[in-house]
């Protein structure tokens, strides 16, 4: 049955994961060396999940840098916990596709905090600013926990209802 407790939370883990398509990870202002007039030139520079982006003004912000296994993980775990969705009369194969997808999902949270940090964390960039969508993969860690706990709980009941019989 698809109106399932983890039903739900998967979806809104995979909510979450599109989510993280739209939303920055960080800002963060990158300072040049210093030029012969005695101006230091400075970029404006936004990441996200499909790369880094330079912010010129008020328009939309122009690709500076893409990332590849960003996005590719983020639609590898979303197809996941889609398939754990519809494997509803599995349970068994539930519980391991979803410790599968915590695993991805922690692989995929180690590797944003790397490349945020890298980006970030260098000599020349200042006023560092994290947006919502660093706490996403997270809240995404966290849905999954439930799931997997809500998936168990049905399969203890199932289990038990087989040994009355």
């Amino acid at each position: 049955m698809i109106q399932r407790i983890q039903s739900l939370y998967l979806f809104i883990a995979i909510c979450c994961i599109a989510a993280l398509f739209f939303v920055p990870f960080a800002r963060y202002i990158h300072e040049g060396e210093l030029t012969d007039t005695g101006s230091v030139p400075t970029q404006q520079f936004e990441l996200r999940l499909m790369g880094k982006y330079l912010a010129e003004g008020s328009g939309d912000p122009i690709v500076y840098q893409q990332y590849i296994t960003e996005p590719l993980l983020a639609l590898l775990l979303a197809s996941l916990l889609a398939f754990i969705i519809f494997q509803f009369r599995n349970r068994l194969l539930q519980i391991t596709a979803g410790r599968f997808a915590l695993v991805i999902s922690c692989a995929f949270l180690v590797l944003i905090y790397a490349t945020v940090g890298k980006e970030i964390n260098s000599p020349n960039s200042i006023n560092r600013d994290y947006g919502w969508g660093i706490y996403l993969p997270i809240f995404v860690i966290g849905l999954l926990f439930l799931a997997i706990k809500a998936i168990r709980k049905d399969e203890d009941l199932v289990r038990s209802a087989d040994r009355i019989r």
